[in-house]
């Protein structure tokens, strides 16, 4: 969002938590089921018992396959600096079923050195109007399944 004008929003063509949940169930022998309601725990700041070296392969999983997500960012934004454009995020918002994979935000930050924080609706009375609330809604659409 530029000048609260809508300039660019892409949907990453990677696999959101379904491959991510794949790729932990390979490392961890963990269920889909079980890995799911873990990320939910955490993902909440639920009293959620974890072993560390469980927690330990869980983000070396989401700093691998975050690795495959910050290429498409960087593709977004080599379009987004192309002449007549000229634009470079000031962040990413994270959102859909994916944004809570434990240690994405702070991945992401550090491979692509661009502030990164989640997406959430309001906690005030009623609903902001802003453009970049219009954006994070519409394309929260896309989100299906896991």
């Amino acid at each position: 969002v530029s000048n609260d004008i809508p300039a660019l929003a892409r949907v990453p063509q990677i696999e959101g938590l379904e491959g991510w949940v794949r790729k932990a169930q390979h490392r961890s022998g963990l269920t889909a089921v079980d890995l799911l309601r873990i990320t939910q725990g955490l993902h909440a700041r639920l009293p959620v018992q974890v072993p560390p070296a469980l927690l330990t392969g869980l983000m070396s999983t989401t700093e691998e396959w975050a690795a495959s997500l910050c290429e498409e960012v960087l593709r977004s934004i080599t379009f987004a600096r192309r002449p007549g454009l000229r634009m470079m995020p000031s962040h990413i918002v994270l959102m859909g079923s994916g944004s809570i994979i434990p240690g994405l935000q702070q991945s992401l930050s550090e491979q692509l050195n661009i502030a990164t924080c989640p997406w959430t609706l309001p906690q005030e009375n009623g609903l902001d109007a802003s453009s970049e609330m219009a954006i994070a809604s519409s394309l929260s659409a896309w989100e299906i399944g896991l």
